[in-house]
């Protein structure tokens, strides 16, 4: 039989975990890692039986991480997925130090299961996942005057329903439910939101499990993730995963900065649109903070020989998702920017040229591959004299040579991004002709000889621009309007 993995199989990781004395560890996150380069692939919670599963998983060498940044952290690398059988990891974490009540599952029931009753209901559980009674569940709504007395009911009260079972009618709007125990602390259900809901109408019926569990994971949730991306796009989404939670996602500002708070323990990874991963193996406690610095000043200019408009040169990038074209002006220069650190290959379309190699620390220009073409051989032709030429006097004061990396930069505002694209719709036939620059940067406009500003900009650019000394073209109004003020321009 041949077990050969082949493209398109994929497997499921699973196992139990427990402590030293074999005791289930429910709650416990746990999040598997791509070995190389590290990423993370998939995450779940130990189920109130003490088992995980991770499915879907295609051929390759893995890590396994178990409550990440607690007292029980525990690590299992160098799992192998064969994407043609499944595999089973068991492993052991340390003792924990104490118990509180989490959270194993939170369900919204489909309007079928709801039994057209409008309630939040439950069980609460022991650490070995038997029904526990007499454990006080109270409900909270959002709005509640600050002096209101939130209702209160005992588990296992009903003798029509399982052990451990609690249930509160509920209203339309926001509420959270939790355990009230003076010996654990316990998580709370939020977000439990009954009316309003898109595509659904009442009745709506949630479905809540509390279990005592250990206490690895701290009940504050005050870890910072802060970063900045010099140079990157403006308004460019940054996407947070791991920690057991959902995807969250924040938009860089003007200073390129981006802030991620209210994070409890575990691992995490920071994402870039259009450029991927840029940080992983983000461990934190649940109250430190983790800094992230990814410039994207990097810039390439070289030329194409012999020299004429149109070549088109292709940027991509080893690690990153980066795939750019540069079209040379007249002059048979190309340039790059907004790149950050990591070895790139270019090659020149519609050429057998060789690819080249750069490597680009993020942060400046830097000197691109010259790309030179065979020139057909033509026969010699016979000399010619020219005419004498009498030179002109030469100028009191020559204008200098441009040192600037980029001879004109197009820069567009992005904040609304659908709008951004119409614009950029409207400018092909501009970029076209005068081979600019197209950006969305405002850092990279004083390299630029001279500057057409699309849409909107920050007024800091347009003193920075004045303080250089750089020509800038303004075009704005609706898209009719600026697709006739770029016909003007030259």
């Amino acid at each position: 039989m041949d077990t050969t993995p082949q493209i398109g199989q994929q497997s499921t990781l699973s196992g139990q975990v427990t402590d030293p004395d074999g005791t289930i560890q429910p709650g416990l996150p746990v999040s598997l890692h791509q070995a190389n380069p590290s990423r993370l692939v998939a995450q779940t919670t130990v189920n109130a039986t003490g088992r995980y599963e991770l499915s879907d998983l295609a051929p390759g060498i893995y890590t396994l991480r178990v409550a990440p940044g607690t007292d029980q952290a525990s690590e299992r690398p160098d799992i192998y997925i064969s994407g043609a059988e499944d595999e089973v990891q068991d492993i052991t974490v340390p003792q924990a130090t104490g118990l509180r009540y989490r959270v194993t599952a939170k369900r919204l029931l489909t309007p079928e299961e709801t039994g057209n009753s409008n309630h939040i209901s439950g069980q609460v559980l022991d650490a070995d996942g038997k029904p526990l009674d007499d454990v006080t569940v109270r409900m909270r709504w959002t709005g509640a005057a600050p002096d209101m007395k939130f209702p209160t009911v005992q588990s296992g009260q009903s003798p029509f329903q399982p052990r451990g079972y609690f249930e509160f009618v509920h209203t339309p709007g926001v509420f959270s439910v939790e355990v009230v125990d003076p010996e654990h602390e316990s998580e709370l259900a939020d977000n439990l939101i009954t009316a309003d809901m898109p595509q659904r109408s009442r009745p709506i019926t949630y479905e809540i499990t509390f279990q005592l569990a250990t206490a690895a994971r701290p009940v504050a949730a005050r870890s910072v993730i802060a970063g900045q991306i010099p140079g990157g796009p403006l308004n460019g989404a940054v996407t947070l995963s791991g920690g057991g939670g959902e995807p969250q996602a924040r938009r860089l500002d003007q200073q390129r900065t981006f802030r991620f708070d209210g994070l409890p323990a575990g691992i995490y990874q920071v994402s870039l649109e259009g450029v991927g991963v840029i940080a992983e193996d983000l461990i934190l406690n649940g109250t430190d903070e983790a800094s992230v610095d990814f410039p994207m000043r990097g810039q390439i200019s070289g030329q194409v020989l012999p020299a004429k408009a149109g070549e088109k040169v292709m940027l991509t990038c080893q690690e990153y998702s980066i795939r750019k074209v540069a079209v040379t002006g007249a002059d048979g220069v190309y340039r790059f920017a907004a790149l950050p650190a990591d070895d790139y290959t270019l090659t020149l379309q519609e050429s057998d040229l060789p690819a080249q190699k750069i490597s680009l620390d993020g942060r400046r220009l830097t000197e691109g591959p010259t790309f030179e073409r065979q020139q057909t051989s033509v026969p010699p032709s016979p000399p010619v004299v020219p005419p004498p030429v009498t030179p002109p006097p030469p100028e009191d004061n020559p204008p200098p040579a441009s040192t600037k990396p980029l001879r004109h930069y197009m820069l567009l505002d992005n904040s609304e991004p659908a709008v951004t694209t119409q614009r950029l719709l409207q400018a092909q036939d501009y970029i076209l002709r005068t081979k600019v620059t197209v950006g969305y940067d405002d850092d990279v406009v004083t390299e630029a000889e001279r500057v057409t500003i699309v849409g909107p900009a920050a007024s800091e650019v347009i003193q920075a621009l004045a303080a250089a000394h750089i020509p800038v073209q303004r075009v704005s109004g609706d898209l009719d309007k600026i697709c006739q003020e770029l016909e003007a321009l030259q």
